[in-house]
């Protein structure tokens, strides 16, 4: 299996919302925040850390565009492991190893949207959320955009 190590600064982009998925990610260091788009306006949906994967449901759902933003909020090492390279590991175990991932995966989604839906949070106390200054928003809606510029990717407003 073929795998590219990344690097990325403070503030890089790693993918935008709406790019094709043809990879997953690994973070093997540092720390990215998931981010929602809507109206020129930033959401953060989540932060993820050393050892946690990105685009691993989308390997399993068949959904063909990123449904988010990830941004490193610190310097990141991160492994990308093409989408063709694992579905050929997992092709070669037996067909029942595929349809388990598919079936644990689709259980996390909708255990994940019960969660978002009945506003569970990991921390009930002080329910952990992150509200982004004007000044970071637009720290990363300028790193979207120069992203997007170098990829060639354009969306209608």
């Amino acid at each position: 299996m073929a795998f590219t190590n990344i690097k990325l600064k403070e503030g890089d982009v790693l993918f935008v919302e709406g790019e094709l998925i043809t990879e997953f990610f690994i973070i093997k260091k540092g720390e990215v925040k998931i981010i929602k788009e809507k109206q020129g306006r930033l959401s953060i949906i989540r932060n993820l850390v050393t050892g946690d994967f990105i685009g691993e449901v989308a390997m399993f759902t068949g959904e063909k565009l990123r449904g988010a933003t990830v941004i490193a909020i610190t310097p990141c090492d991160i492994i990308k492991i093409p989408k063709t390279d694992l579905m050929a590991v997992l092709d070669s175990k037996p067909p029942w190893v595929f349809e388990i991932m598919k079936d644990l995966t689709s259980k996390l989604t909708l255990s994940g949207q019960i969660m978002k839906d009945q506003a569970i949070h990991r921390d009930e106390v002080t329910r952990n959320i992150e509200i982004l200054t004007p000044m970071m928003e637009g720290k990363y809606l300028n790193a979207i955009e120069d992203y997007r510029r170098k990829k060639g990717i354009f969306i209608n407003k």
